[in-house]
């Protein structure tokens, strides 16, 4: 599995504490977009190191998934790799 370098977000320090996750439903500080070759196969290697899918899926081609801890991060297909 190939994958390109993450994508940090972030927002206004004040803001932050009622801003919404780009690509979840839930507040978040910052989250990951990361770039993968095989979008199911990274979710597969994802859940073996303890991530869950979230139940909010906003996109077809991305997948929102969560940490063990429950900070979202988002798995997208990048053409580029």
């Amino acid at each position: 599995m190939r994958v390109s370098g993450p994508t940090l977000e972030a927002a206004d320090p004040i803001a932050l504490s009622s801003s919404t996750n780009a690509c979840s439903s839930g507040p978040s500080r910052m989250h990951l977009d990361i770039g993968v070759d095989d979008v199911e196969r990274a979710v597969t290697w994802a859940l073996a190191q303890g991530a869950q899918p979230a139940e909010h899926q906003p996109q077809d081609d991305v997948r929102v998934m969560l940490d063990p801890e429950g900070h979202p991060f988002c798995l997208f297909p990048d053409d580029s790799l």
